[in-house]
């Protein structure tokens, strides 16, 4: 009966921290969002010069992101159905590359194997600086993949830099489909091995198709 209290008494020491920890970061949440919103509002209002609210918000939102990793990004509303196009849909027109901004600059950061940008030797780490005399400097990721898609059969320039070597490749677009499961088979221990890139339209079936 003992051991029981004692094990009641430390499950409540540790709900109670838990609890008290999430309450701080809560706090600690709320606070700084509203000296978030001071701030922003003081400078759209008092700074010296004309400032573009939109710009600012997007540049502080850009900046808390870029202190996490590469991978995670902020898409706005004007957005959201391209990228779903590309990434919730798997299927669309372009080239069989993703890309990846770093720093400002504009990296290759996955290739698809057997389409068009695999087939002219695009290799992720290239940076793409000019897509048909487009000057990629300075465009959202929505001018960005509009520039990349098009009709099937259509071509595309890139100018890409690949170690200090200026590259320039002619594509012909095609087709992407792109599957969930890029992966599947067996280890050396008997170990099924299914990788799955993408909880996409479809996933759990071709789970199930690897699986098979």
């Amino acid at each position: 009966m003992k051991k029981i209290k004692v094990v009641s008494a430390l499950c409540l020491i540790a709900f109670a921290t838990l609890t008290f920890s999430f309450k701080e970061d809560l706090f600690q949440v709320s606070k700084n969002i509203d000296v978030f919103a001071s701030l922003y509002k003081e400078i759209n209002i008092n700074y010296v010069e004309e400032t573009n609210p939109s710009e600012l918000m997007k540049n502080g939102i850009d900046a808390m992101l870029e202190n996490l990793d590469p991978y995670t990004e902020y898409i706005p509303e004007t957005e959201v159905e391209d990228y779903k196009l590309k990434y919730v849909s798997t299927q669309y027109g372009g080239i069989g590359a993703s890309t990846l901004y770093i720093e400002g600059k504009l990296f290759v950061n996955e290739v698809s194997e057997g389409y068009p940008a695999d087939r002219q030797g695009i290799k992720p780490g290239d940076q793409l600086v000019k897509i048909n005399e487009n000057e990629v400097k300075g465009k959202d990721r929505m001018q960005i993949s509009q520039l990349l898609r098009g009709p099937k059969g259509s071509s595309v320039d890139l100018v890409v830099i690949r170690e200090g070597s200026v590259l320039t490749k002619k594509l012909i677009r095609d087709e992407i489909k792109q599957p969930n499961v890029s992966y599947s088979g067996m280890t050396e221990d008997q170990f099924a091995y299914i990788r799955l890139d993408k909880f996409l339209e479809n996933s759990a079936q071709e789970v199930k198709d690897a699986a098979i």
